[in-house]
C-alpha cells in the first residue's frame, strides 16, 4: 500500500518477487518509450567503484578523481534508499526513515552521500523532483548524514548528459565526466531497493533533468 507518498505515475509499480534478469527488466521498462536500448558487454570506461553512494548525476564535483568521487551511483545517492523505505511503509520520508536508510547503507559497507550545486541542496534534481515525498528537509538530512561521517559533495556546471548508463557489473562504475547519467543497479538491488522502482523513477526523472536530450540507454554487463 502506497499511502500518501506522492510518486510520479511511472513509479507506481507492483513489485514482483519472482527472480528476473536485470537486463531483461531494463529492456522491458523502456520497451514502449522512444529511447534506444543497447547492451555493451565490454568493460570500456569502467573503473573500480569506491564505497560512497554518490548520485547518478553526470556532473563532476569537488570529489572528482578521489575514491569517494567514483563511488557506486544511485539516483539521488542516499535519497533513493530513503524513498524506497518510505514507499514500502506507505509514508513520507521522516527522521526514522532517514535513520533506517542510513543504517542499511552502512550495513552494506557503503558510505551514504548527498550533494548540492550552485543552487544549494535543491541542486540535486532527484531530491527536487521527489520533494513532496519528504516530511523532512534536505538540510536536516544533511545534518544527520554528516553526523554519521557521510559524504557531501558540491557538483559543478550544468547537465550535459546525452545517455543513461545502467551498469550491472558488480564492483565497477563509471566516473562522472558530464557525458552520462550512471546507475549501478546491481548494488541497489543488494540494498533491497527494487529495480522496478528505480527504472520507473529513471523514466520519469531523466527526461526532465536532461531537457529531453537523453534518448539512449546503455546496459553495461
Amino acid at each position: 500500500m502506497q499511502g500518501d507518498i506522492m510518486l510520479p505515475p511511472e513509479t507506481k509499480v507492483e513489485y514482483n518477487n519472482s527472480p528476473r534478469q536485470l537486463d531483461v527488466l531494463i529492456q522491458e521498462a523502456f520497451n514502449e518509450t522512444p529511447w534506444r536500448v543497447t547492451v555493451d558487454e565490454s568493460r570500456e570506461g569502467l573503473v573500480l567503484a569506491g564505497k560512497c553512494t554518490r548520485c547518478m548525476d553526470g556532473r563532476p564535483g569537488n570529489l572528482v578523481g578521489s575514491e569517494m568521487g567514483r563511488g557506486v551511483a544511485f539516483p539521488g545517492g542516499a535519497y533513493i534508499v530513503m524513498v524506497d523505505r518510505a514507499f514500502k511503509q506507505g509514508k513520507k520520508v521522516d527522521e526514522a526513515i532517514v535513520t533506517e536508510a542510513l543504517d542499511a547503507i552502512e550495513a552494506a559497507g557503503l558510505t551514504p552521500y548527498i550533494h548540492d550545486d550552485r543552487h544549494g541542496l535543491l541542486g540535486c534534481g532527484y531530491f527536487r523532483l521527489m520533494q513532496e515525498n519528504f516530511a523532512i528537509t534536505a538540510e536536516r538530512i544533511k545534518e544527520m548524514l554528516l553526523a554519521r561521517n557521510g559524504t557531501f559533495e558540491t557538483l559543478e556546471g550544468d547537465h550535459t548528459e546525452n545517455k543513461l548508463v545502467i551498469n550491472l557489473v558488480d564492483g565497477m562504475t563509471l566516473e562522472p565526466d558530464g557525458s552520462a547519467f550512471v546507475v549501478d543497479l546491481a548494488v541497489l538491488e543488494k540494498l533491497d531497493v527494487k529495480p522496478e522502482l528505480v527504472l520507473g523513477q529513471l523514466k520519469a526523472a531523466v527526461p526532465i533533468l536532461s531537457h529531453g536530450k537523453v534518448i539512449d540507454v546503455v546496459i553495461k554487463k
